[in-house]
């Protein structure tokens, strides 16, 4: 019985400390890389033409150039119908950005 125990202890501390590794890994923002080859808008900011850094975490998406905080915006994922083949953004004509896709996911960022 005593080796038992000692079995069951040793496995409940290594199922914590996995857990303690992947929770930090799990709560990381997602990260996207996008190319916006017009000016576009989100709130009240204006994103040139360019590469930037979309990081998403939960329902707030930020943009970043060059480390530089451009700007933010909420929103919500939304189910795609099928996987996202290419990362991108779809805009409204005036250049306002409407959802952010990325490559993989089942699942669009929608800002309103």
């Amino acid at each position: 019985m005593g080796v038992f125990r000692r079995n069951s202890f040793a496995v409940a501390v290594a199922v914590l400390a996995v857990l303690a590794l992947a929770i930090p890994v799990l709560a990381r923002p997602d990260r996207a890389e996008i190319v916006l080859s017009r000016t576009c808008h989100v709130g009240n900011a204006s994103l040139a033409p360019g590469t930037y850094q979309v990081v998403f975490d939960g329902n707030k998406v930020s943009f970043l150039r060059d480390s530089k905080l451009i700007a933010e915006a909420t929103g919500e994922w939304k189910r795609a119908d099928r996987k996202v083949e290419d990362t991108g953004v779809r805009y409204e004509e005036s250049g306002r950005i409407l959802e952010i896709r990325v490559q993989g996911r089942d699942s669009y960022f929608a800002i309103p």
